[in-house]
């Protein structure tokens, strides 16, 4: 049960989180119409906030409860992904980028911890496999 819940929550993440990295670039420059080395400044930003969180959201996780923050995490991505879409404006579009990519490296340090967490033993490899 935990490795379909698991699953289905991480799939459309992914699916999500890819695709809008690939269109990004294509929706900076040709619907917002900024220069093509702002695209490049957007896919760095997500990538270094990534980097970032990766750091620390482990150490956070230990002093404090992992599935609420995994949970903040993949709301914060979704509604940072929505907000993409909503704004033009290249200082906004920077801050959600960041804050994108800081809770898309939060959940990918956090799901295989919390996946040991609340899978059966037994099951532990097939489910983090899945990850």
């Amino acid at each position: 049960m935990y490795l379909i819940i698991n699953f289905i929550v991480l799939l459309p993440f992914y699916f999500a989180e890819y695709a809008a990295s690939a269109v990004f670039p294509v929706y900076i420059t040709e619907i917002l119409g900024f220069d093509r080395a702002y695209a490049g400044y957007f896919v760095s930003v997500i990538s270094m906030s990534s980097l970032i969180a990766k750091f620390f959201s482990g150490a956070i996780a230990d002093r404090f409860n992992k599935i609420p923050l995994y949970t903040l995490a993949l709301f914060s991505t979704g509604i940072a992904m929505y907000l993409c879409g909503m704004t033009g404006v290249l200082a906004a579009l920077l801050v959600i980028r960041f804050i994108q990519g800081f809770s898309s490296g939060t959940i990918r340090t956090l799901y295989k911890s919390v996946t040991a967490d609340i899978v059966p033993k037994n099951r532990l490899a097939t489910a983090i496999g899945f990850g």
